[in-house]
């Protein structure tokens, strides 16, 4: 401001000065001093005509020489022109020389031009230059067909309007330097005015210092320069305009050291134009302060090619104004622009320095409408700790309008780079195209500075617009844990496949509920390790994959992503289909403090179909509520077939109710859930439930039906309170563990009004509850059933607990066991209560175990097709018929309450161990029935034709206390022992010519009685067997048998053996060795006679086997083998062998003569017990252990050692043994530590005999070591 005053002062005293001599005519003047170096202005023999420039008058300086030109005080004229030569203006201090013209032309305009058609230059070394024009055209022109150069070293220039370059073959070259150069042009400043002008340049340096209203560096016009640099200030009041329909202009402001460039300026605008080959322009700034005032363009509309690159130690402030990287901006009129192009490949590179007080960013911009058709490759990049300070937003591919298409645009936050904004954006909201454009942080790698976006709290924003398509965010950590890093933040991805990937150690930290396809399909958030984990952490909110009609959308975490700090994930959500999360292989971890939702719609919207979760092979999900798959809150709505895969070492891991299937979720809003799915299964799945329910169809609303949990190979479901089907609306549900296990709390088939849910154990399947189980709680028609397969053997454990069948009304409900299948450890199993009918046990096979069998209310029951039930008591009391048509019953001991018959029949077994008591029915068995046991009846017995009585469990006694008959063509099976088989009745035995069968394991010997019925009542038996008459002899098998019905106490029936009897065998045996060193194997060989078929081996020390010809390994003892051999005619009497066994330590003392104790018996140091345990010869003095040299080779040091390998000469001695060579370090008083470390050398030294073996290990640059090294060898003992 203080030249701006000086200047209108010095124009006010030159017009009084001037004006003083009156009018007169304009005349042009030509300097004409062809000689002198140095003249002066005010020597009127230095022009043509003869005299002094006056106000109106022109110059012209034509000498093409150097010379110099002196004033002795301030002078004005009109227009002057410097064509040719090189002259210096020493004007002197206070003075000045103003030039003043009134035309409009640029050329004709200029008060003081240089080069007009000859190369001229000018310096000016002292006072003011001064050009005005009150015509509007250029007062300070440079270069019109020639060169034209300015040099201000010491002084001022003071113009209206500057242009370098005015002609197509002129340049002007303007330099700045110096402290006390100052350069003032109050309008508009052109380096590069004409098309065809090139190469002009203006250079502030050494503190040189320029104002001007605005500054053009080439417009129009190509490879232009402005450079400010060494503490110069360069300052515009209006914009700065790099390239305007021109290219490969260029700006560069500051330098290395000090002092530090100064700019400031208003808008900034580096490429700009309707002409399509307008580009390549940059601005370059390093070690400066730069202001900008408003909006900064990088490309505007169809230049290219354009570059600002801020360098290190650089402050850019650009005063709450924004910045847009290829594009057009709203306040900019169609006109400006040209015609239609595509602006592309511009950037803006932060490389180090500092950009701050941005109000809102844009790569690729278009607001205006209709001439730029494409926004391409454009480039925000900060790198090298470079910073950025946004206060609005960051957007990428911004089209406001749909005829355009940004695409390839880029903003890169890079090694160590760091971004501050208030949310980001791909894509318009409302318009346009936006396809393939970037945003990544790179981290630095190692040792490398963290690359940070923060977001300021707001969105990170890709629009529900189909044409934004296929943009890509990429956070890299560069292999360092947070070496890239965006935060603060929410995430909104839409449009269509657009994709974020976290990989190698990026980090993304959001702080509001997120989203990944809000009403968009096929977006991704990838998370992925690397050489370090990348974190997502969602700030304690909602993270929805899928939602308001976003379809194909999915999360995917992989080896070493973890995603953390979410409140609810939801895949699928509000009319959303196709999302789909995967948490994969080892090192994935999704952290949930709540629900994970697979499918699931509340209020805002009516269909969810096939959204997925996969869990697989190591990956890991936790979740501090429940995982919910397909569950509607909405009315009319649907949820279909979602589902979620845990497989092949996949964990998930939930503390809150789950659902799968839910028609009515939260009470309000009912729905469809139909045919949604958990599956867990292959090594190592699990779902572990935390003691929580699952309910699989959970009723109410308008239907839940076929949702389904399957448990496969190798799968496990734990910690569960399962619920198959709850509620009036919840049909087909289904739990099926194929393969698998389910480790139950509770398990609930069917309740609160659900039909035909059922539960599946399958396949080698084994199923766990703890707490009391129900099939069937106010339910109809639900089924358990457990059956085996391929698989194997399946089990259902009740943990000691109970197991229900059609209670609280239920009815039709039934627990089916199938071949291959176990129920058991089941305390009371109900069937049924008084008010549940049709419900029943249905055994085809496979076992079911339990304490008590309770069976209540009307047409409950227990059917019998093949199998078996066990059970210690059972209480059946509706007064039917208990029938056993196939299978086994077997009532263990303890009371048997039956009210109606007991009818084994067909193929069916009963088995009383236990006592029938209760009611007024009798034991009905019939025809391929079987009565067996070695129990009690308090009934009846009646064994019809066909039926069988067969007393034992293999051979035992069974107790009837009432009467018993054996039909015609009923057989009665006895086995003959001992033990023998028995029948004790206490009323009437009738007789009814029965078949008597026999059967035994040792044949019989002669003279042997058996009774096989004992009748303890006063009667006689009534009738006999059919054949076995009174005192006659049957032989059965070679072995001759008279029956008697008056034997015992004249009242039972008794067989004696006649004859036929065989021998048993002898028993001997060979021993490979009877003595020897622990542990000692022995093989053992048969060499019993009398044909033996079974053998009992008892070798002295707890162990036994049946095997005929043995191998056993002993402890050091004395131990006793016995063989008892036996065959079809009985045992042989025992066969002994003592086997004797020392330890290796008694064999050591055996065969060097001294004791394993503390004395040392070679006095090697070494005591008798060391030398046993590390295998050295104890009657050697060289033979332990030792350092034997250490020897220096250069730098290194070679220690040479004893070390044991082992002693063979003694029966039990070590083949090997293993060496440990360690140091410690000297202390400074000569002595060594006890903190003994290894080298590195351990050896296993082998085939020794007790005299050790020599070894040698190098301890490079050893010598070099301090303090000194201690060394020994240790001996490692078993």
């Amino acid at each position: 401001m203080k030249l701006r005053r000086n200047f209108s002062l010095i124009i006010a005293v030159a017009i009084v000065t001037f004006g003083a001599t009156g009018p007169a005519m304009a005349a042009n003047y030509i300097w004409t001093n062809t000689t002198a170096t140095s003249a002066n202005w005010t020597d009127a023999g230095n022009w043509s005509p003869v005299g002094i420039p006056g106000g109106a008058d022109s110059t012209a300086f034509t000498n093409n020489r150097a010379y110099a030109i002196t004033f002795t005080g301030s002078v004005l004229n009109n227009s002057n022109v410097f064509n040719g030569g090189t002259v210096t203006l020493d004007i002197g201090a206070g003075n000045s020389w103003t030039g003043t013209n009134s035309n409009a032309g640029t050329i004709s305009g200029a008060a003081i031009q240089i080069s007009r058609d000859t190369n001229a230059t000018v310096y000016l070394a002292s006072g003011t230059l001064a050009a005005t024009n009150s015509g509007g055209g250029a007062t300070l022109a440079l270069g019109y067909l020639a060169q034209g150069t300015l040099w201000v070293t010491n002084g001022a220039v003071m113009a209206n309007q500057t242009r370098l370059g005015t002609g197509n073959t002129g340049k002007g070259t303007l330099i700045i330097t110096g402290s006390s150069s100052t350069y003032t042009n109050t309008s508009t400043f052109i380096v590069g005015n004409a098309s065809g002008s090139t190469g002009n340049s203006l250079l502030l340096d050494s503190n040189g210092q320029l104002w001007t209203g605005a500054a053009m560096i080439g417009s129009g016009s190509s490879s232009n320069t402005l450079a400010v640099r060494g503490g110069a200030t360069f300052t515009t009041g209006g914009a700065l305009i790099v390239g305007t329909n021109g290219f490969n202009n260029s700006v560069n402001i500051g330098g290395a050291g000090a002092p530090k460039t100064t700019v400031a300026s208003g808008m900034i605008v580096v490429g700009g134009g309707s002409s399509s080959s307008a580009g390549g322009n940059t601005l370059t700034i390093t070690n400066a302060n730069l202001t900008s005032s408003s909006i900064v363009y990088v490309g505007r509309s169809s230049s290219g090619n354009n570059t600002v690159t801020v360098l290190a130690d650089t402050m850019w402030n650009m005063v709450n104004s924004s910045l847009l990287i290829g594009g057009t901006q709203a306040e900019f009129a169609q006109g400006d622009w040209g015609a239609n192009g595509i602006v592309s490949n511009n950037y803006f590179r932060i490389y180090g320095g500092t950009v701050t007080n941005a109000s809102q960013v844009s790569v690729g911009k278009q607001s205006t409408s209709g001439n730029v058709t494409g926004l391409q490759n454009s480039q925000l990049v900060v790198s090298n700790t470079g910073k950025l300070f946004v206060s609005g937003a960051i957007i990428v591919a911004d089209n406001y309008y749909s005829s355009n298409t940004a695409n390839s645009n880029l903003f890169q936050v890079v090694n160590g780079g760091q971004v501050w904004s208030v949310g980001g954006q791909i894509g318009n909201q409302n318009y346009g195209t936006a396809v393939t454009n970037l945003i990544q942080i790179i981290g630095g790698g190692s040792g490398g500075a963290t690359s940070t976006w923060n977001l300021g709290g707001g969105a990170l924003l890709i629009p529900n617009r189909a044409s934004n398509l296929g943009n890509i965010i990429t956070v890299d950590g560069a292999g360092v844990a947070g070496g890239a890093v965006m935060t603060n933040l929410s995430l909104n991805i839409s449009g269509v496949s657009n994709s974020i990937l976290l990989t190698n150690g990026g980090s993304m930290f959001a702080t509001a509920a997120s989203t990944i396809g809000n009403a968009g399909g096929d977006n991704s958030l990838t998370i992925v390790g690397g050489a370090a984990d990348s974190t997502f952490s969602g700030g304690s909110a909602a993270f929805t994959v899928g939602t308001g009609g976003g379809n194909f959308n999915i999360l995917t975490i992989r080896p070493g992503g973890v995603m953390t700090n979410v409140s609810v994930v939801r895949i699928g959500y509000r009319n959303s289909s196709g999302n789909q999360l995967v948490v994969t292989d080892s090192g994935a971890l999704l952290v949930s403090a709540g629900d994970v939702m697979v499918g699931f719609t509340d209020n805002g919207g009516p269909t969810v179909v096939s959204n997925s979760a996969l869990i697989a092979n190591g990956g890991v999900v936790r979740a501090g509520g429940g995982l919910v798959v397909g569950v509607i809150g909405y009315q009319a709505g649907t949820e279909r077939g979602n589902s979620v895969t845990v497989t092949n070492g996949g964990q998930l891991y939930t503390k809150a109710a789950s659902y799968i299937g839910a028609g009515n979720y939260g009470g309000s809003w009912p729905g469809y859930a139909i045919s949604n799915s958990v599956t867990v299964a292959g090594s190592n799945a699990l779902w572990d439930l935390g003691s929580q329910s699952l309910i699989v169809g959970a009723g109410g609303g308008l239907g839940s039906s076929n949702n389904t949990l399957t448990v496969g190979t190798g799968g496990v479901v734990t910690n569960v309170n399962l619920v198959v089907g709850a509620g009036a609306a919840a049909l087909n549900n289904q739990a099926v563990v194929a393969g698998g296990s389910l480790y139950a709390n509770s398990v609930m088939i069917g309740t609160n009004g659900a039909t035909f849910n059922s539960l599946v154990i399958t396949n080698g399947s084994l199923a766990f509850s703890t707490a009391e189980s129900f099939i069937g709680d106010r339910a109809t028609n639900n089924l358990a059933e457990v059956v085996g397969g391929p698989g194997g053997s399946s089990t259902w454990d009740g943990g000691g607990v109970g197991l229900n069948i059609g209670v609280n009304n239920g009815t039709g409900n039934a627990l089916v066991v199938s071949t291959g299948a176990m129920v058991t450890n089941v305390t009371n199993l109900r069937v049924g209560q008084s008010n549940a009918l049709n419900n029943q046990v249905v055994l085809n096979g496979g076992t079911v175990y339990a304490a008590s069998l309770i069976i209540t209310g009307t047409g409950n029951r227990v059917t019998f097709n093949a199998g078996t039930l066990s059970v210690a008591s059972t209480g059946f009391d509706n007064g039917a018929d208990f029938v056993v048509a196939g299978g086994t019953f077997e009532m263990r001991p303890g009371e048997h309450v039956l009210t109606g018959n007991v009818v084994p029949t067909t193929s069916g077994v009963v088995l009383v161990n236990g006592t029938i008591t209760g009611g007024s029915g009798q034991v009905l068995v019939g025809s391929g029935g079987t009565l067996g046991g070695t129990g009690t009846v308090w009934r009846p017995v009646t064994v019809a034709g066909g039926g069988t009585l067969a007393p034992g469990i293999g051979a035992g006694t069974l107790t009837i206390c009432n009467a018993l008959t054996l039909s015609s063509n009923a057989n009665f099976v006895v086995e003959l022992g001992p033990p023998s088989d028995q029948v004790a009745v206490t009323d009437v035995v009738t007789l009814q010519n029965a078949n008597l069968v026999l059967s035994w394991t040792t044949t019989p010997p002669a003279g042997a009685q058996y009774t096989i019925i004992n009748l303890t009542g006063g009667e006689l038996i009534d009738g006999e067997f059919a054949g076995w008459g009174e005192g006659t002899t049957q032989t059965v098998n070679g072995v001759s048998f008279a029956i008697t019905y008056w034997g015992g106490d004249y009242n039972d029936a008794v067989l004696t053996v006649v004859s036929g009897g065989g021998s048993p065998p002898v028993a001997s045996f060979n021993a490979s060795q009877v003595s020897g060193v622990a542990p000692l194997t022995v093989d053992f060989t048969d060499t019993s006679t009398g044909s033996p078929t079974s053998w009992y081996w008892d070798f002295g020390d707890g162990y036994t086997t049946t095997s005929p010809n043995p191998s056993h390994t002993f402890a050091a003892g004395t131990w006793t083998v016995s063989l008892i051999a036996s065959n079809a005619h009985g045992a042989s009497s025992p066969f002994t062998t003592n086997i004797t066994v020392i330890t290796p330590q008694q064999s050591w003392e055996n065969a060097y003569g001294v004791a394993a104790d503390g004395s040392d018996s070679d006095g090697d140091g070494l005591s008798n017990l060391a030398e046993f345990l590390a295998g050295f010869n104890p009657t050697n003095s060289a033979a332990y252990a030792h350092i034997i040299s250490i020897t220096r080779a250069g730098s290194n040091l070679q220690i040479t050692y004893r070390g044991a390998s082992g002693d063979s000469t003694y029966p039990g001695g070590p083949t090997s043994r293993t060496n440990v060579l360690e140091y410690t370090t000297g202390t400074a008083q000569g002595g060594y530590t006890n903190h003994f470390v290894s080298t590195g050398q351990t050896n296993i030294l082998s085939g020794g005999t007790g005299l050790g073996t020599v070894a040698s290990f190098v301890e490079t640059n050893g010598v070099t070591v301090a303090p000194a090294r201690y060394y020994r060898v240790r001996v490692l003992a078993p």
